[in-house]
């Protein structure tokens, strides 16, 4: 873990099926990132996957692999970011928070 970084400990202990190294952080502070968005966000932690709601909507999942981690984007997960590095990360990162709040626009128009 790197300073400042703050620990969620399920995200964390999920990351390390990420092989030790860049990606595991960038998965950890994707999560994070996503949890700041608004403390209307709520998590849930699989074995496998972390999935985002708001509101009783799917947001997204985030799916940890060896190498790299998966971010599917939508209920039906028409989306998929694979993130091996800092574009994919901000890719993921820009187009969850585009979801994110359209999702809010049309719940409160």
């Amino acid at each position: 873990m790197t300073p400042g970084r703050a620990l969620n400990s399920d995200i964390e202990l999920l990351g390390k099926i990420i092989d030790e190294g860049p990606v595991r952080y960038l998965f950890s502070d994707f999560c994070n990132e996503i949890l700041k968005f608004s403390d209307q966000i709520a998590k849930k932690t699989t074995p496998f996957e972390i999935t985002f709601h708001s509101g009783g909507c799917l947001l997204l999942k985030v799916s940890p692999y060896k190498d790299l981690f998966i971010v599917s984007i939508g209920d039906n997960s028409s989306i998929e970011i694979r993130v091996y590095g800092k574009d994919g990360f901000f890719r993921g990162l820009d187009l969850s928070l585009k979801h994110y709040l359209d999702y809010l626009s049309k719940r409160y128009g």
